[in-house]
């Protein structure tokens, strides 16, 4: 029983997150990321995606990612999709919702 309650939680949270996001992306009239750093990684996964390694101008090794590991999910994104974006946005939607559920777990643990 509690295992359905987690999971009907972290739906719900995702289906929050999805509606935010599809609202957030109608009134601005474009679908991106509202921060560099995040358009910063979307170029360095799809360099790393083609071959060239961690870059933002191909042949030119750049030290700037802050999260390696999360460059490195959105270049298998990229290579899947080839949309980088879309990618993020999903992996990022579907972690809050793992991260939600851990937390509604162990809170009722501790509780």
């Amino acid at each position: 029983m509690r295992t359905r309650r987690h999971i009907a939680v972290a739906l719900i949270v995702m289906l929050a997150c999805v509606s935010y996001f599809l609202v957030r992306e109608h009134q601005t009239g474009a679908f991106g990321f509202p921060l560099d750093d995040a358009w910063i990684h979307a170029q360095m996964a799809r360099t790393l995606s083609l071959g060239h390694g961690f870059s933002h101008t191909p042949g030119e090794p750049a030290s700037c990612s802050t999260a390696p590991l999360w460059t490195l999910i959105s270049a298998a994104g990229h290579a899947l999709t080839g949309n980088p974006i879309t990618y993020a946005k999903a992996c990022g939607i579907i972690l809050f919702g793992v991260t939600v559920w851990l937390v509604y777990a162990i809170a009722r643990v501790i509780t």
